[in-house]
């Protein structure tokens, strides 16, 4: 009996292994580091409620957010603002398109990975970490454009109208916001979900798709990601925010 109990937790612990080993190339493969990956795991098991993604982002799926990061020109710097960078996979991105006069705000919920991303970027005068949602973020500038690695799907949907009629507020007039869902997720969750949970979940999904259909001015598949993405883009006006 003991011999098979053995047999059993060895064979456990090589699937979780070879998972965890499958995870990480995968994540790699997409072009997340493996430092960023290891430390993205590692705040996915200490607190998987704080964090909603299942990878960090990789470098092609980084490079779909920020495509309409446009860098401004010496003595008429713009604003940018990212939501949720998480190990800041995206916010890599976004600093190589800043121009000499342009200032990146970083607002992440988490303490642990804002002080991650305090020290990442501590030197560098065009960038600030700031700790705590998104709904209390009140700066006295609005975004030229808008990055968003919020997990809208797990999250309750009192809590994505309330980011979202916020976010929209901090955008200037022809601002562009931008953030990202896993494709096929949808279908996939909606076979776990009870009933109740499934009307929420439905109901996100039908603000977030009239959001598309009023404002959305494009989307691009990220397939080479963990799992494979899709990036929503929309320019909201001045008029529209207020």
């Amino acid at each position: 009996m003991r011999r098979r109990v053995k047999k059993v937790a060895l064979a456990l612990c090589i699937a979780i292994g070879s998972m965890v080993v499958l995870y990480i190339g995968a994540c790699m493969l997409g072009g997340s580091s493996f430092v960023e990956t290891v430390v993205f795991l590692g705040r996915f098991i200490d607190e998987p409620e704080s964090v909603g993604a299942v990878a960090p982002s990789s470098k092609l799926l980084a490079e779909a957010l920020v495509v309409h990061v446009i860098p401004g020109v010496q003595g008429a710097g713009k604003r940018f603002l990212e939501v949720g960078p998480g190990t800041g996979a995206v916010t890599e991105e976004v600093v190589t398109k800043l121009g000499p006069d342009d200032h990146l705000d970083l607002v992440e919920l988490d303490g642990k990975l804002a002080m991650m991303l305090r020290a990442r970027y501590a030197h560098h005068p065009q960038i600030t970490v700031h700790c705590g949602s998104i709904t209390q973020w009140l700066p006295q500038h609005r975004y030229d454009a808008i990055v968003m690695g919020i997990p809208f799907n797990a999250l309750p949907f009192a809590l994505v109208q309330e980011i979202w009629q916020h976010v929209v507020s901090l955008a200037k007039q022809g601002g562009v916001i931008s953030y990202f869902s896993y494709l096929w997720l949808p279908d996939i969750k909606k076979v776990f979900l009870s009933k109740t949970k499934k009307r929420e979940f439905k109901k996100i999904q039908r603000y977030l798709l009239d959001h598309y259909q009023k404002y959305g001015i494009g989307m691009k598949k990220v397939l080479p990601n963990v799992p494979p993405a899709v990036v929503s883009y929309l320019r909201f006006t001045s008029e529209i925010a207020a």
